[in-house]
C-alpha cells in the first residue's frame, strides 16, 4: 500500500478501507493503511511498522477512521501520522522514539498486557487500540521497558499534559466531526493530542513495501 492518500482534493465518500479479521502485517516505505475515504476497523490484529520518512504515515485517510473492535499497533514516523477519529473501542496515540526490533507493549492499570509488536523500523509514533481499552481509563505504553502513560479515547481530541518525567506538546486542532481536511503538513493526528515519550520515558498527554496478511479479511472499494 502506498501513495498520497488522505488529501481532500483527493477524497471519495465510496472509497472504504473495512478490516473485520484476520492478521494483517505490514512493513510499508510509504503510507500504510492507506485510503482516500474511510478506514473502519472491526475485528481482527494489525501491526505496520513504518514509515520511517515525515511524508507519509503508517495510517492515511481523508474522510474518517472507525475503530469499533480488533487490535491495532502501528509504528512509524510521526510528520504526518494519523489516528483515529473516532469509535467504540478506545484507542490513543503515543509519540514514542524506537528502533527496528524494540517491542511495545501496551498494558491496562493492573499490568495485564493487551497488545505487543516488535516493529521491524525505526519509530516516532505509535497508534494503538485493543479490546479492552476503555474511554477515559490509563494504561500503559512500554518500549523495552521504558514507560508511558496515556488516556484512552473514543474522540479524537486536541490537547497536551504533563507526564512521566517531562513535558510534551499536543500537535493538531480539534476534530471536525471526525474528519481529516487533509492538510499536509504535520497534523496532529487528526486533532488528537499527542501523547509522547523520548527513550528516557519522557511524555505529555493527550525501504521497500512488504505485506503479509494470513486470513485477512479486507475490502477497500
Amino acid at each position: 500500500m502506498g501513495g498520497m492518500g488522505g488529501g481532500m482534493e483527493n477524497a471519495d465518500e465510496n472509497c472504504k478501507l473495512t478490516i473485520n479479521g484476520g492478521t494483517i502485517t505490514l512493513q510499508v516505505g510509504g503510507d500504510g493503511l492507506d485510503t482516500n475515504g474511510y478506514l473502519y476497523l472491526n475485528g481482527g490484529e494489525v501491526y505496520v511498522s513504518g514509515p520511517t520518512n515525515s511524508g507519509n504515515g503508517s495510517m492515511d485517510y481523508a474522510l474518517g477512521a472507525t475503530v469499533t473492535g480488533g487490535t491495532l499497533v502501528t509504528a512509524g514516523a510521526a510528520g504526518m501520522a494519523q489516528g483515529f477519529s473516532d469509535g467504540t473501542q478506545a484507542f490513543a496515540i503515543v509519540s514514542a522514539n524506537g528502533q527496528a526490533g524494540d517491542t511495545i507493549t501496551v498494558q491496562d492499570a493492573n499490568g495485564a498486557e493487551l497488545a505487543s509488536f516488535t516493529p521491524t523500523t525505526a519509530f516516532q509514533s505509535i497508534v494503538v487500540t485493543a479490546p479492552g481499552m476503555a474511554d477515559g481509563q490509563a494504561y500503559k505504553l512500554l518500549v523495552n521497558g521504558q514507560a508511558t502513560e496515556f488516556t484512552a479515547s473514543t474522540q479524537a481530541t486536541a490537547g497536551a499534559g504533563q507526564g512521566m518525567g517531562g513535558k510534551g506538546v499536543g500537535m493538531g486542532m480539534g476534530g471536525q466531526g471526525g474528519r481529516d481536511m487533509g492538510s499536509r503538513g504535520p497534523r496532529g493526528i487528526n486533532g488528537q493530542g499527542v501523547q509522547s515519550q523520548d527513550a528516557q520515558g519522557t511524555t505529555s498527554t493527550g525501504a521497500q513495501d512488504s505485506q503479509s496478511a494470513q486470513s485477512a479479511a479486507i475490502q477497500n472499494a
